[in-house]
Order: structure tokens, then C-alpha cells, then sequence
């Protein structure tokens, strides 16, 4: 399993959120959101009016020892067309909007969080990401 952070190259990344991105930096973190509890691998960007995140789970990684996915305990959640299991959540406050993208695999979890310029188009950039690879 390759780290989130090996997933996008610089060129990647700059084609998905049209700016430069500093390099990211890999980490476990945990998902804990209603009957999802997991360890997960991250990758955090960042450029100038932009903060990027992708956490992954896999089955292996759900304290059940069972896959699962469930839509975000978010009530803005929307379910999106992604060819899979997928939800959008977007919440805007004073100019930046906070973008969440959780996609279901079959093995995998994949949530990527966007904060940015409320203009940003944060699900353009987070759908563009996990169909990228």
C-alpha cells in the first residue's frame, strides 16, 4: 500500500487545483465519524489559498477488523455520481469554504478534505483527485 503522499506528483497536483502545491507530508491519523472507526494514512498539502488532505483506510485498518462505509455523519452531505459510493459535504463561512469528499472503493475508504477560497471549486478538485489515480 503506497503512501497518499505517492499517489500525486507536484505536475499532479498542480493540474487538479490549478496553483502550485508544497510538497505534502504523510501521517496516520484516525477516522472516527458515526460506525466508522479506523486508522488511516494521510497526506497534507498546502499553497498559498489551500489546504488539502487525503486520508485512506483499508479493511485492514477498521477496528471491526471489517470493511465498511457509511455516508459522513455530516447532515450537509449529499450523495454524488462518481461511478462508487460517494458524498460531498461543503460548508462556507466568511470567504473560505471547507470541502469534504468521501469516496467508497471496494476495499478502501478515501476521504479528501479542501479548505480554501469559497471560489475554489473544492468538489471539482476533490472529485478530480480521487479520479485521477
Amino acid at each position: 500500500m503506497a503512501e497518499p503522499c505517492a499517489l500525486f506528483s507536484a505536475s499532479d497536483l498542480e493540474t487538479i487545483f490549478g496553483t502550485e502545491v508544497r510538497a505534502g507530508r504523510n501521517g496516520i491519523s484516525r477516522i472516527d465519524d458515526v460506525a466508522i472507526e479506523a486508522d488511516s494514512r494521510h497526506c497534507r498539502w498546502s499553497a498559498d489559498a489551500l489546504d488539502a488532505s487525503l486520508q485512506i483506510a483499508y479493511a485492514s485498518d477498521f477496528d471491526s477488523g471489517e470493511f465498511g462505509c457509511l455516508a459522513p455523519a455530516d447532515p450537509r452531505a449529499v450523495e454524488v455520481d462518481l461511478g462508487t459510493r460517494a458524498w460531498w459535504s461543503e460548508l462556507t463561512m466568511e470567504g473560505a469554504t471547507l470541502g469534504r469528499l468521501r469516496v467508497c472503493t471496494a476495499g478502501s475508504l478515501v476521504d479528501v478534505t479542501i479548505v480554501g477560497d469559497a471560489d475554489a471549486g473544492g468538489q471539482g478538485a476533490a472529485a478530480a483527485s480521487c479520479q485521477y489515480r
